[in-house]
């Protein structure tokens, strides 16, 4: 996802920036990218969740280094009014898998709620 952050330095700066979350794999929603067209349906689903979980939240990114491409940075994302490691949550609601877990979306029987999750 992008977000505006404010780096603690001195000054402090506001930047915007892709952020890949750390230790998640989401379902691609690009035709490009997905695997299939139930990899896209589970990829919006997901998208509307991360939507509803971090849209203009406060959030606390830890643990942030570059990617292995150097177009955005990896870091974990806290939820600070609930505490929970949005990595995490997702990966307990079903939305996203294991970023090493190589087994393909189009192959599995795995369903997700397309419903966003009241988690607070």
């Amino acid at each position: 996802f992008e977000a505006r952050i404010t780096v603690w330095t001195a000054p402090l700066q506001q930047i915007t920036t892709k952020i890949r979350v750390a230790g998640i794999d989401a379902p691609e929603i690009s035709k490009l990218k997905a695997g299939c067209d139930k990899e896209i349906e589970l990829g919006k689903a997901a998208a509307e969740q991360a939507k509803a979980l971090l849209l203009n939240k406060l959030v606390v990114i830890t643990s942030v280094k570059p990617d292995q491409y150097g177009t955005r940075v990896v870091g974990s994302i806290y939820l600070p009014e609930s505490n929970l490691n949005y990595g995490q949550l997702m990966l307990e609601l079903g939305f996203v898998k294991h970023y090493k877990h190589k087994e393909s979306l189009c192959n599995t029987t795995t369903t997700t709620t397309t419903q966003n999750q009241d988690v607070n």
